[in-house]
């Protein structure tokens, strides 16, 4: 009769089955990072419209004959940086938003999250070559137009530190979405 309703005799000694309990991973710290990274792509919109709007009437003012003064080249450059800077921001935000949605529903070794990261990469180092051929070509035409170089032009390590570190947490969610499916498969 017990077999009937489905009620077996489990002995004492065996211990129960564990089941799989989803780890809490700080939803509220996940919430907030998102609410953060949303907030600092509006911002990055809003300076990307206010940059081209300057740049545009600078170069305007430039093509009708009312420079400013002297330092026309150097603003135009220094505007483009910061435009730079704020397209920076809007698509590592976007991706790492698209990070923080796997890890908030618990599934964070995908293979786009690898996809993500290394397109982070190759965001930063392009955006570090552009910014030094935007200073190159503004030093350029600086020298051109006043015959002093009053640039500053630095080299740093920290955008392509950042790169590899992007690019090695890449490999490290390529190896933990490879295990997940070994896991997965594993009877």
């Amino acid at each position: 009769m017990a077999e009937k309703i489905g009620l077996e005799d489990k002995s004492l000694d065996e211990p129960p089955a564990p089941e799989f309990v989803k780890p809490k991973t700080g939803h509220s710290a996940t919430s907030i990072l998102q609410t953060v990274l949303h907030i600092a792509r509006i911002i990055a919109w809003v300076v990307v419209i206010v940059v081209g709007f300057a740049v545009a009437f600078s170069v305007l003012g430039a093509l009708l004959g009312e420079p400013d003064g002297e330092g026309d080249v150097a603003d135009v450059v220094g505007l483009l940086l910061a435009g730079l800077s704020s397209a920076l921001i809007i698509y590592i935000a976007g991706y790492l938003l698209g990070i923080l949605k796997t890890i908030k529903a618990g599934t964070p070794f995908e293979p786009e999250n690898a996809m993500r990261l290394r397109k982070i990469g190759r965001i930063v180092i392009m955006v570090e070559l552009t910014k030094w051929a935007v200073v190159f070509l503004g030093l350029l035409f600086h020298a051109r137009i006043d015959g002093d170089g009053d640039f500053d032009f630095s080299i740093s390590a920290t955008p392509f530190l950042a790169a590899a570190i992007a690019y090695t947490l890449a490999r490290v969610f390529e190896e933990g979405t490879r295990l997940k499916q070994e896991q997965d498969y594993t009877i």
